[in-house]
């Protein structure tokens, strides 16, 4: 069955559009003494068919009138969120914080859209709040800054913004071992790839900082376990490629002296 724009089956779009009639209606008439409940099914229907400004006014409309809601804070952020209006939907989750300080998701969420907006420092900040007080979420968050390093960092081959992030990940506790191997892997190779360039500038200084920086990687490699190759990595073939470069860093400083 074919759907239609926003992604939604044609069926499920008639239920939607049923749903938003009718409890609008009831808003209409009840004002305050409409349930919370109805006027967040009107907000996700808006947002689950793509209509970012309705979901927007209609979670306005409806925050005015049940202010003390943690649901509709946390759908209005959502909808601000989507509509490109970032920084107002972490002042939502702000909202949202002090209406339910546990609200589920809401500190991932807010990481989230930090990393989008670049501010590494406090989505770190954020997800270690969230895995504090929920260490269960412990994994969710190395997932989510990894991911982060990875898209920002490893595919455009910016290394610096990847090792700044992949160093913000090692910071978070209680991570599953899967977790910390894909960390190190690729903090490894991050630190590898970032110091070849910097080798080639050949001052005095250069081969021992390019040395020490060469041994890091190696070191990091040791704690990857078998993850290289769920990722399709020869990890012996950069070893070997690390142990050259160490061997001619060596060379190289045997020979100033």
């Amino acid at each position: 069955e074919a759907e239609d724009a926003a992604g939604v089956l044609p069926d499920a779009v008639t239920y939607f559009r049923t749903a938003i009639d009718a409890y609008s209606r009831v808003f209409e008439a009840k004002g305050p003494g409409t349930p919370a409940a109805e006027l967040s099914s009107v907000i996700s229907a808006y947002l689950l068919l793509d209509e970012k400004d309705n979901a927007l006014s209609m979670a306005q409309r409806a925050l005015e009138t049940h202010p003390g809601e943690a649901n509709l804070w946390s759908l209005y952020a959502d909808a601000l969120q989507r509509s490109g209006r970032v920084e107002d939907a972490l002042g939502a989750l702000d909202r949202l914080a002090g209406v339910d300080p546990a609200y589920p998701g809401a500190g991932l969420r807010r990481g989230t859209w930090l990393l989008e907006l670049g501010r590494l420092t406090e989505a770190a900040a954020a997800v270690k709040s969230t895995v504090a007080a929920d260490p269960t979420q412990a994994d969710a968050a190395g997932r989510l800054v990894v991911a982060h390093a990875y898209m920002s960092g490893v595919q455009p081959k910016r290394w610096d913004l990847a090792l700044q992030a992949f160093s913000a990940a090692q910071g978070i506790p209680g991570m599953s071992p899967e977790i910390v191997r894909q960390i190190n892997f690729w903090m490894g190779y991050s630190i590898f790839q970032g110091t070849i360039p910097e080798q080639e500038a050949r001052t005095l200084a250069t081969p021992q900082a390019a040395l020490q920086k060469f041994h890091r990687p190696k070191a990091l490699f040791g704690q990857v376990g078998d993850y290289p190759r769920q990722v399709n990595v020869n990890l012996a073939e950069i070893l070997q490629a690390v142990d050259q470069y160490i061997e001619i860093q060596e060379i190289i400083i045997k020979r100033g002296r």
